[in-house]
């Protein structure tokens, strides 16, 4: 047992292996699917508690509702050119503006951006078609059907202030932690 605070991982280890380019309109991360992303080295998800489920084959964590989830992206990397460049937190694929922010990247030297936010998750946040467990069968014992049993993505969003630079990917962690 790793804890009673569920938490989750996604991780790109690895210098200059995995590349996205950018666009001016925030746009899914999804090197997280690349060789080289991964879940996270531990979550408590592997101990059987559903309520953050990594999922790097989709680029996503995967949190139940409802819920208030502690959400820390820590990104290094190199860009092919001087660029703001806007990380964003976005749930159900809508970025959150309460969670995200900006920062100049310098052109060819390894650059760092972090973002923390809490985000509230609600039970009308559930999309309906990602389930944590199928509904028990209707005969014998059925009480289990009464727990929470969707799941609502989170993904991080990148977007550049003006063209469409490159960003290569030094080493990169999302990591979502239920808190409330």
């Amino acid at each position: 047992m790793k804890g009673l605070i569920p938490f989750g991982a996604l991780v790109i280890s690895g210098p200059g292996a995995i590349t996205q380019a950018l666009s001016t309109a925030l746009a899914q991360m999804t090197a997280w699917a690349s060789a080289g992303g991964a879940n996270g080295p531990a979550s408590t998800y592997d101990d059987g508690n559903p309520d953050v489920k990594p999922d790097y084959a989709n680029s996503r964590v995967l949190v139940q509702a409802p819920g208030v989830y502690e959400v820390t992206v820590n990104l290094s990397g190199i860009t092919d050119g001087t660029q703001d460049i806007t990380l964003a937190i976005a749930k159900n694929g809508t970025a959150l503006t309460t969670a995200q922010n900006k920062r100049s990247w310098t052109v060819s030297v390894k650059n760092q951006h972090v973002l923390t936010a809490l985000v509230a998750i609600t039970a009308a946040d559930n999309p309906g078609t990602i389930t944590t467990k199928p509904d028990p069968a209707t005969t014998g014992f059925a009480g289990a059907g009464g727990f929470p049993k969707m799941m609502v993505p989170l993904t991080v969003q990148l977007a550049s202030g003006a063209s469409t630079p490159t960003l290569t990917f030094e080493n990169c962690q999302f990591i979502v932690k239920r808190v409330g």
